[in-house]
């Protein structure tokens, strides 16, 4: 029982030291004034109102847009191409979405990428 304390206490330390350096790597990728931020590596089947409720936590938001494949010709016509543009009417609610999922954002499982659109 006690190794276990141990190793438990030494995740602790480990995730607190991890999340001063994901401060800092979140910080450096701010754009200034940039109220718009692009979410890459979404899963097909996510909706607009899903992204909405996630993202809309952090403000209010001005708009969502999850483009979908409109080429009739490809086999994966209609199929979200697998990003969004999620726009909040300020910048200040775009840097605190930002920092809160920056580098921890999972969607079913699948890891999604955040940075600001410039």
């Amino acid at each position: 029982a006690g190794s276990g304390c141990v190793r438990a206490a030494s995740v602790d330390s480990m995730l607190d030291a991890h999340q001063p350096r994901m401060y800092k790597e979140s910080m450096r990728r701010i754009v200034p004034g940039s109220k718009t931020l692009i979410a890459r590596g979404l899963p097909v089947d996510v909706s607009m109102p899903q992204l909405r409720s996630i993202f809309g936590v952090y403000g209010p938001l001005r708009g969502t847009y999850l483009p979908r494949n409109m080429d009739p010709q490809a086999a994966d016509y209609g199929v979200i191409k697998g990003y969004a543009h999620i726009t909040f009417m300020w910048h200040e609610d775009a840097v605190r979405a930002f920092r809160a999922l920056y580098g921890q954002f999972y969607l079913r499982g699948e890891y999604v990428e955040l940075e600001f659109a410039r």
